[in-house]
């Protein structure tokens, strides 16, 4: 059996397949706000990441400056009592 392809059964047709590939359009578009919405989430984690960090180098860089000074008084300590052992003995 043969059947006649008119225009309009064409256009019927391809309407039905613009129509799905609409609902495709629609879905993908969909997708790609949610993967971007959830990437908004992540780089606002790494934002608060970073915040975290920078107060924990800031605590590690006033340890270090402490330990230090520490350093430094009980080397000039040390100092002070080799010069006083020396006096002594002379």
């Amino acid at each position: 059996m043969r059947v006649n392809w008119t225009d309009d059964r064409l256009d019927e047709r391809f309407g039905g397949i613009n129509e799905r590939f609409d609902g495709v359009d629609t879905g993908l578009r969909d997708l790609r706000n949610e993967v971007n919405t959830r990437f908004e989430r992540i780089d606002d984690r790494f934002d608060r990441l970073d915040d975290r960090f920078d107060r924990l180098e800031a605590r590690f860089d006033a340890m270090q400056h402490t330990l230090i000074q520490l350093a430094g008084g009980m080397l000039a300590a040390f100092g002070a009592a080799i010069i006083g052992l020396i006096a002594t003995q002379l």
